[in-house]
């Protein structure tokens, strides 16, 4: 039996079947996560791309389903951001479809999902990946990179 050889993460893009503008925006967005001292190590199951800080897992990438999912909503109180990026990342809050009334898991595996409040704005029944960008372009990347500068400075603290 050969051995898999795991590629590195820029390496997963550029195989990718994604065209090559979002392989650049993904590419752009990895130097910004090692950068800025994130840490991306590959899923135990090897279904993409962990992100962690400070050991700890904070979010995931997948260039088949072409996504970033954020785990955390500690995004600080120190600047207080516009109202226009607030209802940007609030568009991309994740419900937990999957648990209702009648006691079902949600998707996730957890019973029921989390309570948060995000930017100020209070969510139940969450899933563990609380934010949920599907095929980002530059622009929704950006987006990223300001909540994580912003979840940083809030735990640097």
């Amino acid at each position: 039996m050969s051995e898999q050889i795991k590629l590195s993460v820029k390496e997963d893009i550029k195989k990718s079947e994604l065209c090559d503008i979002i392989k650049n925006v993904y590419i752009k967005f990895c130097n910004f996560l090692e950068n800025n001292e994130f840490l991306i190590k590959a899923e135990k199951d090897g279904n993409g791309w962990e992100i962690d800080y400070l050991k700890a897992c904070i979010g995931h990438m997948n260039f088949k389903n072409t996504g970033v999912w954020l785990d955390v909503c500690e995004f600080g109180s120190g600047e207080k951001p516009a109202m226009d990026f607030k209802e940007t990342v609030w568009s991309h809050v994740r419900s937990c479809e999957h648990f209702g009334s009648d006691g079902k898991l949600c998707g996730c595996g957890r019973q029921p999902g989390y309570d948060k409040i995000i930017l100020g704005k209070e969510y139940k029944n969450l899933c563990f990946a609380h934010l949920e960008f599907i095929e980002p372009d530059m622009e929704t990347i950006k987006i990223i990179e300001k909540l994580l500068v912003l979840y940083k400075q809030n735990i640097d603290k």
